[in-house]
């Protein structure tokens, strides 16, 4: 954007979260802390990074299959130190010239996990069900005239009185 600058795309890996772990846990047999406690948190660690590195290698495979323009020569893993310590170093750096502030907001929860989700994990078991929202569509006349009409869809029906001012009532208040 200013000029003419290359910047090369890199092949790279977001190692974290809760994916992984839930992964893990599944092909471990376990269920909650407790028992990632007891199996030891050096073990499991150790077993989230393999999980990491399996998929990488098996979507490097496919990936050169598919012709995608990447090489994992210098890839970059999240979960790798020198990837951690630049992310800290950034943020330092950004509190050091006062461009970070404190704040509130609401993000989803994992009480078992106890941890902030992201919007990912948060779908994380729903991300291909099909489902239906229900929602109605309400028919309004345009005044006297009775060939023309407005349709309204809501899925919050609740909203319905106010869109009478969609068919034109010019009395309607």
């Amino acid at each position: 954007m200013r000029g003419d600058y290359h910047v090369p795309r890199r092949w790279g890996w977001d190692c974290h979260g809760l994916p992984v772990e839930y992964e893990v846990e599944k092909e471990l047999g376990l269920s909650g802390p407790q028992e990632i406690a007891a199996l030891g948190l050096d073990r499991f660690t150790e077993e989230c990074r393999s999980l990491v590195l399996r998929y990488a290698n098996e979507w490097e495979a496919s990936s050169r299959g598919l012709a995608v323009g990447l090489t994992s020569a210098h890839a970059y893993k999240t979960m790798d130190r020198s990837y951690m310590d630049s992310v800290l170093w950034a943020f330092h750096r950004l509190h050091e010239v006062g461009l970070l502030y404190e704040g509130h907001k609401v993000v989803p929860y994992c009480c078992r996990c106890q941890t902030p989700l992201s919007n990912f994990e948060a779908r994380l078991d729903d991300a291909y069900r099909a489902r239906s929202d229900e929602s109605c569509t309400v028919k309004f006349r345009l005044c006297d005239d009775v060939t023309t009409s407005f349709l309204a869809w809501t899925t919050t029906p609740w909203t319905l009185p106010s869109k009478r001012r969609v068919g034109g009532e010019p009395d309607l208040e």
